[in-house]
């Protein structure tokens, strides 16, 4: 069910992004993707009013939890997203994130350096999921932290 939605009102802002977007990938329509849309925007306010609460609940939690046990982590501000940026440059160093995060922590998490150099140290985490991965993520965190002190 390949589907997304990008709207872009400004119209030659959408042209020059329909152009990049379509040598990129396959820009076909997809029906079963129309049809879940189309679902989704008939009858999804209540399931999206409770997604928008998981998430708001799991950066609060994910926040106020590394805040207070592993201050040197530099919780991003969540920007309309459900995915939030986590700075590890002062407590690991950026050479080994991979290797504390992966392999000590055993989270799979999108790292800074994949969205450029300037976010090397950094990684990416999943708030848009059930609240006990993200307590665990924050525990193997502090815990793996503390292992390292």
């Amino acid at each position: 069910m390949p589907h997304s939605h990008i709207i872009i009102t400004n119209e030659s802002l959408r042209a020059v992004y329909d152009k990049f977007a379509s040598a990129l990938n396959r820009t076909e329509i997809n029906v079963l993707g129309v049809a879940a849309t189309m679902a989704a925007y008939a009858h999804g306010q209540e399931w999206l009013d409770h997604v928008l609460e998981i998430i708001e609940d799991n950066y609060s939690y994910l926040r106020d939890m590394l805040n207070e046990k592993a201050p040197a982590i530099t919780v991003c501000d969540l920007e309309g997203t459900y995915l939030v940026l986590l700075d590890l440059r002062k407590c690991v160093d950026q050479t080994c994130v991979k290797e504390f995060i992966q392999d000590k922590c055993r989270l799979a998490v999108d790292y800074g350096e994949w969205f450029g150099e300037n976010f090397k140290g950094f990684v990416r985490l999943n708030l848009a999921t059930d609240p006990a991965y993200v307590r665990q993520a924050v525990d193997n965190i502090v815990n793996q932290l503390s292992n390292c002190n």
